[in-house]
């Protein structure tokens, strides 16, 4: 596999929507990590200080505060967890974290455990991501299904209709996922799997092929978000009786045998589970991320400390395709060359045990007195940082400028949510190749350079030669003064902000049309709306909301795709439109998807036809064409607009065949708010 084909593989991954809910999750909960982990540092700092001994209080309540956090981050974690999945999946969060909650703890505690043993609990360390992967799948699937709606379009309102029909996905996810696990926990029971863990032997764990395995582990345990010193707690007492029998060998003159021991971790994860210090030198060597430099800097004290959680959840690491394989196996190689060089006896194998919060250097040196072992997590230091720099610099071309985001999302207003999203997710279609991602940095650079600005293209009805529609069309000034088109919509899509942007337009409309209040009486104001927009109820009720607090009335121009034909709550969300008095379009009919057989299952009140239908009627055959689209849509009691218009033959023409609604710049192009409303004063008088 070249280096090409490498990269594409990362990409595809990077925007898998799981593991980016994953990784949304494991970032929600940096704040509490580094709360609570300088709470621990600075109880062991004012252990330094004179008159220590007075404040054991402090630095017991902080070692006691970090692990009780440690011990229950698996409960933290599936909450945030079940909220970035309901974020990703637009489902009610709160219906998903009481069920993956209720399930964890279902599953994980009885009467028979207490706070202390959920430590060696591994059904509550390892049980949270299938739980929520497993819930929101199943719940998903059922959800869409027609045979177990209780209430349908037109009962109730819309909160409560949706609160009802979750009622049974919610039971046969809760029912299915329960079964499982009270399955393969009748299995363990059975065979006494998780309790033979418990049994190992010193010689067991003191191996190379162990080691490999147990590293391996680790590694995948930290990359998903759990602590592997819980669910790898079995291994804890053979490696420190390996230590102790190294200690008494040394104590009685004989030289240690055992090399995996407690401490040989000193050697391979250098700042903590990742070797993650020598990440962040590799962040401060060749990093053009303000971003990872500034968690790089955040985590040089906890990392000089083995606390790694900051930079795990920070940069971050977790769920990140592009730091997987070095944070796996830049502690396996650290290992090997630790492992070769006592074997060969140029180090001698650790005798002492030592606090995990003793630096780097210094802690080989404390555990075995000698320098050649300093001279050898040196070297693995350095190497080390060498393995990550190259992953590290590929995770960046990845990832959307920060700054860029931060404009733009000061520029929609967009909610926090999202921003995050944008920072760490780049929302549902990441990047796909470096291609579109230097598109997407030049749209966010002509958006915050540029300002964006509403137009209004007038819609006459020929009959009437009055305006009776205008559309709100977006366009970008730039710094020149010069306009341009909305050519970025697509792009700000696939990053996820659809649905902001249609918000931002709302509300420009809502506000252009109070600053008219009385002028252009009867008017109706159209806007587009993305069909991933309408998929939100939420969106739904801010649209009606909106829709209340303006001056004019507010018609709605969904484009023509394949989702609007296979999302039934798109379609239930029109029809909520409609009873509310907003009229419904499909815009650009004709260029899309053209499910002409679904056609009549869709709530509209008429179409748009795309101005690509305009050359048709240079031709007879055109022309009936469009007078047998034209019956369709009349059929189906259909209002249709003709964009696209710029001669007076086409106008004569769209005249002939029975449409009222035109538009195009043979009638007017789109115009500045003060010229529309004079346009549509001198036409309409």
């Amino acid at each position: 596999m070249n280096m090409k084909t490498f990269n594409s593989l990362l990409y595809r991954l990077s925007r898998n929507r799981l593991l980016l809910s994953l990784q949304d999750a494991s970032v929600s909960l940096l704040p509490i990590i580094l709360a609570v982990t300088f709470v621990l540092l600075l109880s062991h700092a004012l252990a330094l200080l004179p008159y220590s001994s007075k404040s054991d209080f402090l630095i017991s309540g902080a070692e006691n505060l970090f692990n009780f956090f440690y011990v229950i981050f698996p409960l933290l974690f599936s909450v945030s967890l079940s909220t970035s999945l309901a974020r990703s999946y637009e489902v009610d969060p709160v219906i998903i974290n009481i069920i993956c909650t209720s399930l964890l703890l279902l599953t994980s505690i009885d009467k028979s455990v207490n706070y202390e043993s959920l430590e060696s609990n591994l059904y509550f360390q390892l049980l949270p991501i299938p739980i929520n992967i497993s819930v929101i799948k199943i719940y998903t699937y059922l959800l869409i299904k027609k045979k177990l709606l209780i209430y349908r379009a037109g009962d109730f309102g819309i909160g409560l209709r949706r609160h009802i029909n979750s009622i049974l996905p919610a039971i046969a996810a809760l029912g299915v996922v329960y079964g499982a696990i009270f399955l393969i926990k009748k299995v363990d029971s059975h065979f006494s799997l998780t309790s033979s863990l418990y049994r190992l032997s010193p010689e067991a764990v003191d191996s190379l092929p162990s080691y490999l395995i147990e590293k391996m582990v680790r590694g995948l345990c930290w990359f998903i978000g759990i602590n592997p010193n819980y669910p790898l707690d079995f291994l804890r007492e053979p490696v420190k009786e390996g230590l102790l029998r190294n200690s008494l060998a040394v104590s009685q003159g004989q030289d240690p045998t055992h090399i995996i021991t407690y401490n040989f971790h000193l050697f391979s994860d250098i700042g903590g589970a990742g070797s993650v210090f020598c990440l962040m030198l590799a962040t401060f060597f060749v990093s053009t991320s303000k971003h990872n430099r500034k968690v790089a800097k955040l985590s040089a004290v906890p990392s000089t400390f083995n606390i790694s959680e900051v930079i795990h959840y920070g940069l971050p690491i977790v769920f990140n395709p592009f730091l997987f394989l070095p944070f796996i196996f830049v502690p396996i190689i650290s290992g090997l060359i630790t492992y070769f060089a006592m074997w060969i006896g140029w180090v001698s194998p650790i005798s002492n045990s030592i606090p995990w919060l003793v630096p780097p250097l210094i802690n080989t040196y404390l555990s075995t007195g000698e320098i050649a072992a300093v001279l050898v997590q040196a070297f693995n230091l350095v190497v080390g940082t060498l393995i990550y720099i190259p992953f590290l610099k590929a995770s960046e071309k990845s990832n959307l400028d920060r700054a860029s985001v931060k404009a733009v999302s000061q520029t929609l207003r967009l909610e926090s949510k999202n921003i995050q999203s944008l920072y760490y997710r780049n929302q549902k279609a990441i990047i796909d190749n470096l291609h579109f991602q230097k598109e997407i940095d030049q749209a966010f650079w002509d958006i915050t350079h540029g300002t964006l600005l509403l137009n209004y293209q007038p819609i006459l009805n020929v009959r009437s030669g009055k305006v009776e529609k205008i559309e709100a069309l977006i366009r970008l000034k730039q710094e020149d003064d010069s306009l341009k088109g909305p050519y970025f919509i697509d792009l700000l899509s696939k990053v996820g902000l659809s649905t902001d942007f249609d918000k931002w337009v709302l509300k420009r409309v809502v506000k252009q049309s109070n600053e008219w209040e009385d002028l252009m009486p009867g008017m109706t104001i159209s806007i587009n709306v993305s069909p991933e927009s309408l998929r939100s109820s939420d969106f739904v009720n801010f649209f009606i909301e909106q829709a209340s607090q303006m001056q004019h009335a507010l018609s709605l121009e969904i484009l023509e795709t394949s989702m609007i034909f296979e999302y039934d709550e798109i379609n239930e969300h029109l029809s909520i439109l409609r009873n509310e008095g907003i009229e419904v379009y499909m815009d650009d009919f004709g260029s899309g998807f053209s499910g002409l057989s679904m056609l009549p299952n869709l709530m509209l009140d008429g179409v748009k036809f795309d101005l690509s239908f305009a050359p048709q009627m240079s031709s007879e055959r055109g022309i009936q064409f469009l007078r047998s689209c034209v019956a369709i849509n009349r059929t189906l009691r259909h209002q249709i607009i003709f964009e696209g218009i710029e001669t007076e033959e086409q106008l004569n023409t769209v005249n002939r065949l029975g449409i009222d609604l035109v538009q195009g710049y043979y009638i007017s192009k789109p115009l500045s708010p003060q010229d529309v409303c004079r346009f549509v004063c001198e036409s309409n008088c």
